[in-house]
């Protein structure tokens, strides 16, 4: 049985502190959007768009690894034409994969036509598949599709945009924000009418865009995007709706005139809230409030973690585009650093910050990006315009490997990193970074108008195929410290302990002790401002425990005690 202890804790101490970062070489650009993760069980899926070197049109392509990051497999969904992928997610229940996207521009400015696909996601053979046809033949451009099992429903969000499109004119046409509900065993049947978004623009330019949405279960929908306001100015725009397509409530808030957009909505059915992000242009950060889901109104103020250890607003801007939660609730965000003056080695740097349930800060860290690429207008362009902003889910959590998963583009060496990395510990390929913390309240000024949008579905079915799998690891797995014997920086004494756990660090200062069982449960947690703290231990039940201690200057270290 001690044997048994001593290696599940290995494991799990290995699982806490080691990351790495994998390249996957492609032929794809990142002018072609969009690259996403997700994670089921023992498997990470990273999705993107490739040409296929057989057929010579862009497809949607989907590399498949284990939770070490590890390949497994990878493939092409191939369709008749040339085809973005825009977003995914993973259906347990029958273990296939749901993508949407839409098919690529052809010359004359033909519209993008949106797909909704159902594949195995091993192999990615078709279970069943449809091309959605606007009435009027305008562009449909698909930003998330997600998932009801219980009600049977794929639902998506997007943006519908009129008239032909070019490099300089996408913000200025006509656009209107959609909600679309298709049964999610025959995507040719469409549940409720299209929801369209309309606010009429008072500028030039139109901002009208749904982009953002997360199940509130047994209720319906909450949806975030952007609209026009008074004067003309972008808008985040949050909505709800029910499983029937009816809107439930709509808020329209203002950031002084400025432009601002949702980026991320989650919601945490153990504490009944919608955590909502969005990103503030004038002070290029993003913000976090807690709203509540069936109602939307704000149950916080806008709440900004703003990098200390980089010159924010002068230079670099801090994007906050997709949250995570563990089962301890913790909340995270997955963002890109953005710096196109040259203030940062890359241009698109990556960052991951992991706060508490109630937002408040406790650690954040920069990824390497090798990325030196001009900003995209494609994909990520920097005065916020595009309607091809699609928020990137570029980061996703296990909770079995208590890891997160960032995907994030590499031009020097042509492809995309895979980022398998823990909570809080920076790895050689990481950096930690200091923040300090502000809030401002909401501005709500108005409310949406919505309409039916006609819509109807045609059949249009791809054809799987093999694509081979091309990675370098280019940062190793740090591995895992012995746990039997403490290191010299860390004193647990008494160890076993019966009620009283003393810990001390040599030359450092305690910030947080956190413990975990076997399991990776949290079962403890206290905060300290000294180099010794005395843990009361009493209450766990015997066995062997892993311990996180975190210091002020964000170092951290795990260590093996046991509750007798």
């Amino acid at each position: 049985m001690k044997t048994t202890l001593f290696t599940v804790a290995i494991l799990l101490v290995s699982h806490l502190c080691s990351a790495q970062r994998i390249l996957e070489s492609t032929n794809g650009s990142w002018d072609n959007p969009n690259l996403s993760v997700e994670t089921y069980k023992d498997f990470v899926f990273s999705g993107y768009t490739e040409t296929n070197p057989a057929t010579g049109l862009l497809t949607p392509t989907f590399k498949v690894s284990t939770v070490t990051g590890a390949p497994v497999t990878t493939y092409y969904v191939d369709y008749p034409d040339a085809v973005y992928l825009m977003d995914f997610t993973i259906r347990e229940a029958t273990k296939t994969i749901v993508l949407t996207g839409m098919t690529a521009v052809t010359t004359g400015g033909t519209a993008y036509k949106m797909i909704v696909t159902e594949v195995d996601f091993m192999t990615g053979t078709p279970v069943q598949s449809s091309l959605e046809y606007p009435f009027s033949n305008n562009s449909m451009i698909p930003h998330q599709v997600i998932l009801s099992e219980p009600m049977g429903q794929v639902t998506i969000v997007g943006t519908e945009v009129i008239g032909t499109m070019s490099s300089t004119s996408f913000a200025f046409n006509p656009k209107y924000g959609f909600v679309l509900g298709l049964d999610i065993n025959n995507f040719n049947n469409i549940l409720y009418m299209p929801i369209q978004l309309d606010l009429p623009p008072a500028s030039n330019a139109d901002y009208d865009m749904l982009e953002n949405i997360t199940e509130v279960d047994g209720s319906g929908y909450f949806i975030s995007g952007s609209c026009n306001g008074p004067s003309g100015e972008q808008n985040l725009l949050i909505m709800g709706t029910d499983y029937s397509g009816n809107v439930t409530f709509s808020y329209i808030i203002d950031n002084t005139n400025s432009r601002f957009a949702g980026s991320s909505v989650m919601y945490n059915s153990a504490l009944n809230v919608v955590y909502l992000t969005a990103n503030n242009s004038v002070m290029h950060q993003y913000q976090i409030a807690k709203c509540d889901p069936t109602t939307g109104v704000f149950l916080t103020s806008w709440v900004s973690h703003q990098f200390t250890t980089l010159p924010i607003g002068g230079g670099v801007d801090q994007n906050g585009f997709r949250l995570q939660q563990t089962p301890d609730n913790y909340i995270i965000l997955g963002g890109y650093l953005s710096a196109p003056f040259g203030a940062l080695p890359q241009q698109l740097t990556p960052f991951q910050v992991v706060m508490r349930d109630d937002l408040a800060f406790i650690v954040a860290k920069q990824y390497q990006s090798d990325n030196n690429s001009p900003l995209s207008p494609s994909y990520f362009e920097q005065n916020g315009n595009s309607v091809f902003i699609n928020t990137p889910d570029m980061i996703t959590y296990n909770p079995y490997e208590r890891r997160t998963y960032l995907v994030n583009q590499n031009t020097n060496y042509g492809g995309f990193d895979l980022n398998v990395s823990s909570l809080f510990k920076a790895s050689k390929c990481e950096r930690l970074l200091e923040a300090y913390t502000f809030s401002n309240p909401p501005n709500v000024i108005g409310t949406g108008n919505f309409n039916p949008l006609p819509m109807y579905p045609a059949v249009y079915m791809p054809t799987p195929g093999p694509r081979p799998i091309l990675e370098h690891i280019l940062c190793q797995s740090i591995a895992p410290k012995a746990l039997n014997t403490a290191t010299p920086e860390v004193s647990l004494a008494p160890n076993p302990a019966s009620d009283l756990l003393n810990i001390t660090l040599e030359d450092e200062t305690i910030r947080e002790v956190v413990v975990y069982d076997m399991k990776g449960k949290l079962v403890l947690s206290q905060n300290a401002t000294e180099r010794t703290l005395t843990l009361d231990v009493e209450k766990l039940d015997q066995g062997a425990y892993v311990i996180e201690i975190t210091t002020k200057e964000g170092t951290i270290h795990h260590e093996r005690f046991v509750k007798e």
